[in-house]
């Protein structure tokens, strides 16, 4: 220790330099110089350990990451030394946000679940429930798992809340990020409510940065872009410190977006890449590989094309790589998009083809996570109006998931169709099919995040689909779609891509085991309540074609039962199969009656 400094004036800094690491960063590295030579084996073993944890925390920020894991190293050692349950879990938590600012995002998530564990053995679990709950929010926020962010964050400002501690307007800051995504307008309306009735009372810097930087995403949202460029100013003055890079990459992209809603590309441009090189510093996978498509978008509407590849590219690349699996969709959306406009097909069905398994492995996770949690709730719900608000809600959600799966395996049977197509090399046929096929995928685009279409647009997709499906088709076919007189197809409006899975099922296995052309008929009519939709085909029959695909090892399609389960639980409609014979009963095609209320 120094003549400088006595023991009490080291205590004193040490203090200060716990309650800045969290408040102001700058700050916090001033103190940390002044003291890192200060503190030895005759520092008071509670000045040593508050010390080396929040040096540990200062090189968090700074992101020197080699630094504060020796720090980490150090009050780990402390804390087993003196057997000091309350050190090693705070040790524990600052080590999960190494893990998690070193983009370790599976191995941190892992780490804050065994944490909890050993935290439920103590004396203080709800205070460290909370703690790592927070931080156990960031790591899902960060990979994109948003459902699972907003359960940790709303455990933790139960109890932050209740000890008025300052972490409420932190968690509160992130829990504004989580409502926009998720598009929760109430919730996000009513923490921007509290937030400013309470951010007088925030003494926490930074927090203030990430405040008026995440306002300004939700002004932006709002269409407020002039006060957005403000707000994101205003973050910009709080950011003191030169290394608070994650901040200060979300204020730039906050001005990036509201500069680029009021016509400044050129500049918005600029701001994105600032941000990007801001971003460069960081492990922050998920806003990083966010930005690069940001501005991939921006340069293909710009139409400078090859430049917009590579950052497409690079963007979709990191997603992958780090399985931050809503920003891959992002990115593979954005891609098979760009190649539909460019008219390369081949390169378009192979990124659908790869959207098809990410929309895949998304639909599997959050059905099962989602009506598991919904189902236990239902199931320890002691009032009759909970259980019934609940049992809606269930059904709502299966509703929704079921409908983002059709887009999925719509896709992959369309792109089967197309690959064997061009392995033909049927020159004749091959512009009129690619473009028909260009159309259809565009309508997918257009129509799988609508709840509902005009039944006018249904008929038009199913049009469309059969062309595509009759010129590739080995034996042709012939359709006709009947709309009974009375019925309103403008005004009509049913969910998007209802019917295509009988038909393709239909086509599939009724008509292609024909020796000879076949038909299918499809026909509207409306009844007092419900529309009812009749797919008639002349194919070989159910019975002969179940034989066929346990002849063939085949399955049958998925596709149908989803949609079954949309109709029938998700509509409160019904589906009807029926066996067609002729009179010597001869089995002579099957007839589909969808019954959908409206």
């Amino acid at each position: 220790m120094s003549e400088n400094l006595q023991a009490s004036d080291v205590t004193q800094l040490v203090s200060e330099l716990r309650a800045a690491v969290n408040n102001d960063t700058l700050r916090a590295y001033q103190i940390y110089e002044q003291l890192k030579n200060e503190i030895g084996e005759k520092t008071p073993v509670e000045d040593r350990f508050d010390f080396y944890r929040s040096a540990a925390n200062v090189h968090i920020n700074r992101h020197e990451y080699d630094a504060a894991s020796a720090y980490l190293d150090k009050s780990q050692k402390i804390a087993e030394k003196e057997n000091n349950e309350e050190w090693k879990i705070m040790t524990g938590i600052a080590r999960g946000v190494l893990l998690t600012a070193m983009g370790q995002l599976e191995k941190a998530t892992l780490y804050f679940d065994d944490l909890e564990n050993t935290a439920k053995h103590t004396n203080h679990f709800e205070k460290y429930e909370a703690h790592i709950n927070m931080r156990k929010g960031i790591v899902y926020g960060r990979a994109g798992k948003l459902q699972d962010c907003l359960r940790c964050y709303l455990i933790a400002i139960k109890h932050f809340d209740e000890i008025q501690s300052p972490f409420r307007f932190s968690i509160r800051t992130n829990l504004l990020t989580v409502y926009l995504q998720l598009k929760m307008y109430k919730e996000l309306d009513e923490t921007y409510a509290w937030m400013n009735r309470e951010i007088h009372l925030c003494e926490m810097q930074s927090i203030l940065v990430f405040y008026y930087a995440n306002y300004g995403v939700y002004l932006n949202e709002q269409g407020k872009h002039n006060e957005a460029l403000s707000a994101a100013e205003k973050a910009l003055q709080y950011c003191t410190d030169p290394k608070q890079w994650s901040p200060k990459s979300t204020a730039l992209r906050v001005k990036a977006d509201a500069l680029m809603h009021l016509g400044k590309t050129n500049l918005s441009y600029l701001y994105r890449l600032r941000c990007l090189d801001t971003l460069s510093h960081t492990q922050d996978y998920y806003t990083l590989s966010l930005v690069h498509l940001a501005i991939a978008d921006q340069l293909y509407k710009a139409g400078k094309g090859n430049k917009a590849n590579t950052f497409a590219q690079m963007g979709y690349q990191m997603a992958k790589e780090k399985h931050i699996i809503f920003i891959h969709k992002m990115a593979l959306e954005l891609l098979a998009n760009r190649k539909l406009q460019e008219e390369n097909f081949m390169e378009a069905a192979n990124y659908f083809k790869e959207l098809t398994e990410v929309k895949e492995e998304l639909f599997n996770t959050e059905r099962a996570k989602a009506v598991s949690e919904l189902q236990t709730k239902y199931e320890v719900a002691e009032k009759e109006k909970e259980a019934q608000r609940l049992r809606t809600e269930v059904a709502e959600y299966n509703l929704r998931l079921l409908r983002s799966q059709m887009n999925p395996h719509f896709i992959f049977n369309s792109i089967n169709s197309i690959n064997n197509y061009v392995l033909k090399n049927e020159s004749g046929n091959a512009s009129d099919y690619l473009i028909k096929f260009a159309q259809l995928m565009r309508q997918i685009l257009e129509y799988s995040s609508q709840t509902h279409i005009p039944l006018q647009k249904e008929i038009d997709f199913l049009e469309n689909y059969l062309l595509l499906e009759r010129l590739r088709f080995n034996i042709p076919f012939d359709y006709q779609i009947i709309i009974s007189n009375n019925l309103d197809t403008a005004d009509i409006k049913i969910p998007p891509m209802l019917l295509q899975p009988y038909i393709e099922n239909a086509i599939w296995h009724g008509l292609s085991h024909k020796p000879d052309s076949g038909k299918i008929i499809i026909e509207f009519t409306e009844t007092t309540d419900s529309l009812l939709c009749r797919i008639d085909d002349n194919g070989v029959g159910r019975i002969k074609s179940k034989e066929l695909l346990v002849h063939k090892n085949k399955h049958e399609s998925k596709a149908m039962h989803i949609t079954e389960e949309r109709i029938t639980k998700g509509l409160n409609g019904s589906v009807n199969v029926i066996d067609l014979y002729t009179d010597n009963h001869t089995p002579c095609g099957t007839r589909v009656e969808l019954n959908i209320p409206l």
